[in-house]
């Protein structure tokens, strides 16, 4: 029968936009396992160097002691899976292959979303009402009278 761990820590990493969690379970001294959910980000804010996915990377690499128990994506967007890129053995995602992790779960293939996307979609009018007619001409007198206050620039 499995040992229930005896404490959870859970490391949130600062990537920009996008997610990057390592939750490890210590069984007892000496003994944790490790699970990486979702690694990605798709910008950084100006003052934070380009090597910030590879220090997480190596940070990870250095509290896991070098294993991995379980990768994690939770769904295919960039934000959430892009530090698992390779680049011929320098990428973020070489540094992740190099902990073998024992198990990985991700969704099935990306399926394209079935409604349609903001800009294909017919423009919405609301309907004019009395009210809303009303408030319109206010506003255009309101603006009429503000602008005749102005000097006039010949």
């Amino acid at each position: 029968m499995a040992t229930a761990p005896k404490s959870v820590t859970i490391r949130t990493y600062q990537v920009g936009f996008g997610d990057c969690f390592l939750v490890s379970f210590s069984y007892g001294p000496k003994s944790e396992k490790h699970i990486l959910v979702d690694f990605g980000s798709t910008g950084f804010p100006k003052r934070v160097p380009k090597s910030r996915m590879m220090d997480i990377a190596h940070d990870i690499k250095e509290r896991t002691n070098g294993k991995l128990h379980a990768v994690v994506a939770t769904h295919r967007h960039r934000d959430h899976i892009s530090g698992f890129a390779t680049a011929k053995g320098k990428g973020t995602g070489d540094v992740i292959r190099s902990l073998k992790p024992g198990s990985s779960s991700s969704p099935g293939p990306k399926i394209p979303n079935s409604a349609p996307r903001r800009r294909d979609r017919p423009a919405r009018r609301r309907p004019r009402t009395a009210a809303r007619l009303r408030t319109r001409a206010r506003l255009r007198s309101w603006a009429r009278e503000r602008l005749s206050r102005l000097p006039r620039w010949v």
